[in-house]
């Protein structure tokens, strides 16, 4: 019971410290730092249950659910091609990237693919344990992918802009 109170504490305090320091998903960040920071020195920490996995799938699933309305359907009338026509070329393009990581650093299709498409982060941690992919390098990957971008995309904007 202690280390599912720990757990919790650690992602509290992560997320609620990425939250308050106005880090771009910094209660996402904020916690998985902290847990996976407390988790590499110590070892201690329990593993999520899969039937805890689905729920929380289904949380993620109904907060996403809420962000639709009937202006959102009204938006998506008038920007369904490109709606359609992005991520069908960021999937190409991860398929091709897939396909480079498998020749050349020789991993398994699942964990290329994984590593390699555009996905949310728990998203995408979910697909590769469901298709047996390495969990820690598609994580890492994405955590990667997710830094850069945070920290790339507002200086990218002040440019533009």
């Amino acid at each position: 019971m202690i280390r599912w109170i720990q757990l919790l504490m650690l992602a509290c305090i992560g997320g609620l410290l990425g939250h308050w320091a106005g880090i771009p998903v910094g209660a996402l960040l904020g916690a998985l730092l902290f847990v996976a920071v407390y988790q590499v020195m110590t070892h201690k920490l329990p593993v999520i249950p899969a039937n805890a996995k689905r729920a929380i799938q289904m949380l993620l699933g109904a907060n996403i659910g809420l962000a639709f309305s009937s202006e959102t359907v009204a938006v998506m009338k008038s920007i369904w091609l490109p709606a359609l026509l992005i991520p069908l070329l960021q999937l190409s393009i991860g398929v091709i990237i897939g396909l480079i990581l498998i020749r050349f650093l020789k991993i398994d299709i699942a964990t290329a693919f994984c590593c390699s498409v555009p996905a949310g982060m728990s998203e995408i941690a979910f697909l590769a344990e469901t298709y047996k992919a390495s969990l820690p390098l598609v994580v890492t990957v994405h955590i990667c992918r997710v830094f850069f971008l945070v920290f790339t995309i507002p200086f990218i904007i002040y440019l533009i802009l």
